[in-house]
């Protein structure tokens, strides 16, 4: 066994388990690649996934991107222009897109909560997840525009 297959082993093993899903090596590579190559799309991470499992399906991969954020080990975020993007750190942040390149990064959540996110103000449902994706240009692309 390679030492990064037995890291991801290390890693996932009881999350999966915990979810009620079965230890398979076409779960590890995924959620390995997705913790490596964090906002990836499932072409994105097909292709990384490839390096560790050369045989790996596109199809697969979607099938498998699908159930671990369904089981809540992925976290999908869906960027508008650029299709879905999955990443294994599920809570605590939120995000900011380039809409010039497609850049996404990890926005810090505030150290107060802003009012629109407080779930008390929803009445009569339980709200698990708020997410704020912010829209505008990287350092990057703005510095482009100069």
């Amino acid at each position: 066994m390679e030492h990064t297959e037995y890291d991801a082993r290390a890693r996932w093993s009881q999350p999966l388990r915990v979810a009620g899903r079965r230890v398979t090596k076409q779960r590890l590579a995924i959620l390995e690649c997705a913790t490596s190559h964090p906002h990836s799309t499932a072409d994105e991470l097909h292709r990384h996934a490839r390096l560790a499992l050369p045989g790996i399906a596109l199809g697969t991969v979607h099938t498998v991107v699908n159930d671990l954020a369904e089981s809540g080990l992925l976290r999908r975020l869906d960027v508008p222009h650029t299709g879905a993007r999955y990443e294994t750190r599920i809570t605590d942040h939120h995000h900011a897109v380039c809409t010039q390149c497609g850049l996404v990064e990890d926005v810090a959540l505030p150290h107060t909560q802003p009012a629109c996110l407080d779930p008390t103000i929803v009445r009569g449902m339980k709200i698990t997840v708020a997410e704020v994706l912010y829209h505008g240009l990287c350092a990057s692309c703005a510095g482009s525009l100069d």
